[in-house]
């Protein structure tokens, strides 16, 4: 929900106008992000719907959902409809609808203490373990004062004759709580993790959701006191981040899936009411519901505030709900009241290049308001920058070959041949041992790698693309062991298999004694003899004092700094092979006499 006083207010009526409807459709399906249909079907605003099932979004008209805010879907692992419901009443009547669109024969949600005004009202998980069961949780809203709190209705399948209905309703797990709601599944893969933000406090409270129904409580104070009421919590894909738009603030954590615990605060310095993750769990997305702008945040770097660039606006009052898709698309709602959804094209690229359009996807005639379904974080898949190596579609048989080029700070700029692909190339790269691949995408021919562990192996797989819209369909697999000089580092990609590379002390160097007055010992480590390496000193005005070829076998340099005065020099190792001079690493080195 947004402020009463804001520029739309709770009860604002906004007439848009019909435009031209510019619909968005995928180009391609990424298999990893439909193994599981469970988010296919989706019911929000005035009897509005999606239907990703084919792996291209259309209109669904059949719903008679009507939710100001917040709604929820329940869909089996084959997209087949079980149920939805808006969780409860104000301002249209609360309930819960089964298949066939009738309100279930106990899903009157009227006093059961929840609010379609919440902004995240409802949230539905399948109780673990069984066939039948599912828990309806939900939110009351800043309008009745949130007094309904955090509460859950059973809905048993097996009820109804298989259509369903409710065996428990309105059960209160807390008092006041914000109209933040998420679900994040348990390192077990079984269980979940029901994630809420109390009233006016700093205080998370993480319900676990077992076989035997809500088992445990888990609280984490951290962050910012929520103001009377806040926006979402939404996690990445991967459970391991979490997000929460306080309204006034924007925070992000860090999730551990196997306690539930919340850690490691970072205040992003913008206010947010919506937020949602790209499918590579790498670019937030955030807005505050009373602008019109969309920010994105690579929450991969360092300094994730200073990544902050806006992407796009909409036309219409403000921006509600964003949702990530089944087709890797985030899809916005245009608030209060459009015939149109918001489209983010293709969230997991950079800057303006993710393509925001803001009238993005034709709803037939239905209207949506401020809100879109609610969905637990594992229902879109692994962070998915790409299909399974496993997967992946080997068409071209040109060789490639990758260089390590230079190690700046913690990262690392690679380079390969041949020339650069015209449509541009991913570049996936992973630690070896772990379960989840980065992307970096790039245009030419080289790209860095950020954050890199210099003293670890590294996976790196080159994606060029077949056209400018499909990353994925037509596939180069590029195998490569760059480091070691007794391998050959150039692989055919018909072997359909991924070396290793390693950024371990590429051409690495230590300084002793530093400071210096005398004679410095330079010593050089992994030289790489199939490329010349010099020794560098250079002043802070850039003038050069220094600079030597470094034999391969003598890797031991002596250098003498009795003429130079005192004062920080940089010592650096540069490579040179066909493109020149590059280089590797710069250390600082201070002269004291």
């Amino acid at each position: 929900m947004v402020k009463k006083n804001s520029v739309y207010g709770k009860w604002s009526k906004v007439v848009v106008a019909a435009l031209s409807l510019a619909v968005v459709t995928p180009s391609f399906v990424n298999a990893q992000q439909v193994a599981s249909k469970k988010a296919s079907l989706w019911y929000f605003g005035d009897k509005a719907g999606l239907d990703f099932s084919s792996g291209r979004a259309t209109a669904l008209t059949n719903g008679v959902l009507q939710s100001f805010e917040g709604s929820a879907v329940a869909a089996d692992v084959s997209g087949r409809l079980l149920f939805y419901s808006n969780g409860g009443s104000t301002p249209y009547q609360g309930a819960i609808w089964n298949r066939n669109h009738q309100m279930m024969p106990n899903g009157n949600l009227t006093g059961a203490g929840g609010c379609n005004s919440s902004v995240q009202s409802s949230l539905i998980l399948p109780l673990p373990g069984s066939n039948s069961k599912h828990y309806l949780f939900t939110t009351d809203c800043m309008e009745n004062g949130a007094v309904g709190g955090l509460r859950y209705n059973v809905i048993d399948m097996n009820l109804d004759g298989g259509l369903g209905d409710v065996a428990a309703k309105g059960v209160k797990l807390t008092n006041s709580v914000d109209e933040s709601l998420t679900a994040i599944q348990h390192d077990n893969g079984q269980d979940w993790w029901v994630v809420s933000h109390k009233l006016n406090t700093d205080s998370f409270y993480v319900y676990h959701l077992t076989a035997s129904g809500v088992t445990g409580l888990v609280k984490s104070k951290i962050g910012h006191s929520s103001p009377d009421y806040a926006g979402v919590l939404t996690a990445t894909s991967s459970g391991d981040k979490l997000v929460h738009a306080g309204l006034s603030y924007t925070s992000l954590f860090d999730f551990d899936k196997a306690t539930g615990k919340i850690t490691n605060h970072v205040d992003l310095g913008v206010p947010g009411y919506t937020a949602a993750f790209s499918s590579n769990c790498r670019m937030l997305y955030v807005a505050d519901g009373e602008g019109k702008n969309i920010v994105q945040f690579d929450i991969r770097e360092t300094n994730v505030p200073a990544t902050k660039v806006t992407v796009g606006a909409t036309s219409a009052t403000g921006v509600g709900s964003m949702q990530l898709a089944p087709d890797g698309r985030i899809y916005f709602a245009r608030f209060v009241s459009s015939d149109m959804l918001g489209v983010i094209d293709q969230p997991n690229r950079k800057g303006t290049n993710c393509g925001l359009v803001d009238r993005g996807i034709s709803l037939a005639g239905k209207i949506g308001k401020g809100g879109l379904p609610n969905f637990p974080n594992s229902y879109l898949g692994e962070c998915a920058t790409s299909p399974k190596i496993s997967d992946l579609t080997i068409t071209q048989t040109s060789t490639i070959k990758i260089k390590v080029q230079s190690i700046v700070g913690n990262g690392a700029v690679i380079t390969w041949n041949p020339t650069p692909n015209p449509f541009g190339t991913n570049v996936m790269y992973r630690e070896k041992g772990a379960k989840t691949w980065n992307i970096e995408e790039t245009g030419d021919n080289t790209v860095m790698l950020p954050n890199i562990n210099l003293n670890a192996d590294y996976e790196i797989v080159v994606l060029p693309k077949q056209n400018l819209d499909n990353d994925y369909i037509t596939i180069t697999e590029h195998l490569v062991d760059d480091i070691a000089p007794d391998k050959d580092d150039v692989f055919s990609v018909g072997k359909s298999k991924i070396e290793t590379i390693s950024f371990r002390n590429k051409a690495d160097f230590t300084i002793a004694p530093n400071p210096a007055n005398n004679i410095v010992t330079v010593d050089l480590k992994n030289i790489d003899s199939t490329v010349k390496t010099y020794i560098r000193v250079t002043d802070l005005s850039g003038v050069e004092h220094f600079n030597k070829l470094v034999n391969a076998e003598s890797t031991t340099q002596q250098i003498d700094v009795n003429n130079l005065k005192d004062g920080m020099y940089f010592i650096s190792t540069l490579t040179e092979d066909e493109n020149g001079k590059k280089v590797v690493e710069t250390k600082k080195m201070l002269v004291s006499h």
